[in-house]
C-alpha cells in the first residue's frame, strides 16, 4: 500500500508538471522541468512494479478495484517504456542495445516521434484508471479524509492537464497567426514570418514557442521553434532547418495559413547585468541568438560580446548580414564564422577548438563571463569541455537543447 501511495503520488505529479506551467518555466527552465518529468514518471513506475509484485504475491484475488489498478498498470508501463526508448535522449543513449532496437522501431516499425507522441498523451487514461482504483480500495474509503486528499489530488492533476490540452490549444487558436511570408534561405533552411492582430507578444530574446501550423501540407502537429525575431518586432519569425518529414514540409507552406503558438517557453537568456558573453552556436543553433543580436540593435550594448558560428559550409551563414552589421555598429560586438568542410577567404577557422576559445575568451574576463551554447550536443559538451579547462566557471556556462 505504502509503494501504491508514492507511485500514486509521483504519478500525478509527472502529470501535473508537464502542463507547461509557466512558473516552473521561468524558475527552471522548461527543458530542465521536462528532464524532471520523465524521471518523475520512470520512479512512479519503479514504486507500482513493487507494488504490483507484492499485491501478486500476498493477495492473488481479483476484483473490479483491482481490474482497473491492473490495466492502468500496463497501459503505464506500456508509456513509460516506450517514451524511455523513442523519445529520450538521455537514459539509454550510449547503451549499443537499446540504440539498435530504436533504430529498428524507426526505421522498419515506423515509429515516427509524432505517432510516439500521441500514445504518450495515454498517460491521462492510465491516470483515470489509476484513481478509480485509489478511490475504490478499502483504505481509501474508510476515511473521508483519504478519499479528499487522493480525489483531490487527482482532481488538480486532471484540471491541469485538461487546461493543456483543451482550453490553451482553443485560445491559441483565438489569437491565431497568419503566414506573411515563406522564404528560402537555402535548400534546407526556410523562414517563415508571421503576424496576428492585437498587442505584440512580451517575450524575451532566445525563448522559443510549440506551433501549430495548420497546413494540408504539414498537417496540425504541435513542434517546438525558437523564435529568431527580436521582441520589439511585431512579426514574429522562425527559422528551421530540414532536419526530418515534418520541417522539410515547411517550405510549402501558403502565406495567409493560420498559426497558433503556446508560448513563450524557456530561459535561454542572458541576464541584464554587465557582464562579458561569449555565444557559441553550431548550424541552426544561431537562431537564440538571431533573436538576442537583433534585439540589441534596439538597445545600446554595454558589454563585450563575442559570437562564434560554426556551419560545414558558408551557404549555411543564413542571415550573416545581421551580425556583420552589428558587428560594424557595435564596437563591443564581435562575430567569428567558423567553416568546417570548405577552404575559403576570409574563414580562418576550421573548427571550434581550445585555441579558438582560447583566443576569443581573455583571461581576465574568464571568471566573470557568461557562455551561451546552442547546437549539437557533441558540439556543446565539446566547448563546454574546453571552457571548464580555461577556467571558465562551469555554472557561467548554459546549454541550451533542441526539443522536439
Amino acid at each position: 500500500m505504502v509503494l501504491g501511495i508514492f507511485s500514486y503520488g509521483y504519478f500525478l505529479n509527472a502529470l501535473i508538471i508537464s502542463s507547461r506551467i509557466r512558473f516552473f518555466d521561468r524558475r527552471y527552465g522548461h527543458v530542465d522541468v521536462l528532464v524532471f518529468h520523465g524521471y518523475l514518471a520512470v520512479v512512479a513506475m519503479l514504486f507500482a512494479v513493487g507494488h504490483r509484485l507484492l499485491k501478486s504475491a500476498y493477495y492473488r484475488e481479483m476484483s473490479t478495484q483491482i481490474g482497473f489498478g491492473v490495466v492502468g498498470f500496463y497501459l503505464f508501463l506500456a508509456v513509460v517504456a516506450l517514451s524511455v526508448l523513442f523519445m529520450d535522449n538521455r537514459l539509454l543513449r550510449r547503451l549499443k542495445p537499446f540504440v539498435a532496437l530504436r533504430r529498428f522501431g524507426v526505421g522498419v516499425l515506423r515509429l515516427d516521434y509524432s505517432l510516439l507522441k500521441l500514445f504518450h498523451n495515454a498517460t491521462s487514461v492510465a491516470a483515470l484508471l489509476v484513481t478509480v482504483h485509489v478511490l475504490m480500495a478499502s483504505s481509501t474509503r474508510e476515511d473521508p479524509l483519504r478519499i479528499a486528499l487522493m480525489g483531490g489530488w487527482a482532481g488538480v492533476a486532471g484540471l491541469m492537464y485538461l487546461h493543456h490540452k483543451a482550453v490553451r490549444p482553443f485560445l491559441a487558436w483565438r489569437k491565431g497567426w497568419r503566414v506573411t511570408a515563406v522564404i528560402p534561405l537555402t535548400e534546407a533552411i526556410v523562414e517563415l514570418r508571421m503576424r496576428r492582430p492585437g498587442k505584440p507578444v512580451g517575450r524575451r530574446p532566445g525563448q522559443f514557442g510549440y506551433f501549430r501550423i495548420l497546413s494540408r501540407d504539414c498537417g496540425s502537429e504541435e513542434h517546438p521553434f525558437t523564435i529568431s525575431s527580436a521582441p520589439e518586432n511585431d512579426e514574429l519569425r522562425i527559422t528551421v532547418k530540414n532536419l526530418g518529414d515534418y520541417s522539410a514540409t515547411l517550405k510549402h507552406v501558403c502565406v495567409g495559413t493560420k498559426v497558433m503558438m503556446d508560448g513563450p517557453y524557456g530561459i535561454f537568456t542572458p541576464p541584464v547585468q554587465p557582464r562579458p558573453l561569449l555565444f557559441i552556436a553550431g548550424g541552426i543553433g544561431i537562431t537564440p541568438f538571431m533573436s538576442m543580436v537583433a534585439s540589441w540593435r534596439h538597445h545600446t550594448l554595454e558589454r563585450p560580446c563575442t559570437l562564434i558560428w560554426s556551419v560545414r559550409t558558408a551557404e549555411e551563414l543564413v542571415r550573416r548580414e545581421l551580425f556583420d552589421t552589428t558587428a560594424k555598429e557595435r564596437a563591443m560586438f564581435s562575430f567569428v564564422p567558423v567553416v568546417t568542410r570548405s577552404v575559403q577567404p576570409g574563414f580562418p577557422y576550421r573548427r571550434i577548438d581550445k585555441r579558438l576559445l582560447e583566443s576569443h575568451s581573455p583571461p581576465a574576463l574568464r571568471k566573470q563571463m557568461l557562455v551561451y551554447l546552442c547546437g549539437p550536443e557533441s558540439m556543446q559538451a565539446a566547448a563546454a569541455k574546453y571552457l571548464k579547462e580555461l577556467g571558465v566557471p562551469s555554472g557561467n556556462i548554459h546549454r541550451e537543447a533542441f526539443l522536439r
